[in-house]
């Protein structure tokens, strides 16, 4: 694979990685999940080439491809900021409502027997 194919696929990726983090901004978390599986298959296309292709481009395209993946890992801490208390709040939430079943398995019987 020549090196500036192999540099676009990562400038294409952080392309995506922006937009992700915009979504999950947004809260546009329909966008958020496609762009996710986008980032994801373009990053399995990545690992199944051979593993000598980066350390063969030279120097300034290895550089930038490693600012790319600093940058992309910049999203990920920006999202994960975003959906980290959005996903915590539902866990709360689902928490509560598996309580709230609990109860009306253990106990609404009971008050129905009244």
């Amino acid at each position: 694979m020549p090196g500036s194919d192999l540099l676009h696929r990562f400038e294409d990726m952080a392309t995506v990685s922006r937009r992700m983090v915009e979504a999950a901004q947004a809260n546009a978390w329909d966008e958020l999940l496609s762009l996710n599986d986008d980032l994801v298959r373009q990053r399995e296309a990545i690992a199944a080439l051979p593993p000598t292709g980066a350390a063969q481009l030279p120097i300034p395209q290895q550089a930038r491809i490693g600012t790319l993946i600093r940058e992309m890992q910049g999203h990920d801490h920006r999202i994960r900021e975003v959906v980290g208390p959005m996903r915590d709040s539902l866990r709360d939430l689902l928490a509560r409502k598996d309580r709230s079943l609990d109860l009306d398995r253990t106990y609404g019987a009971f008050r129905q027997s009244r």
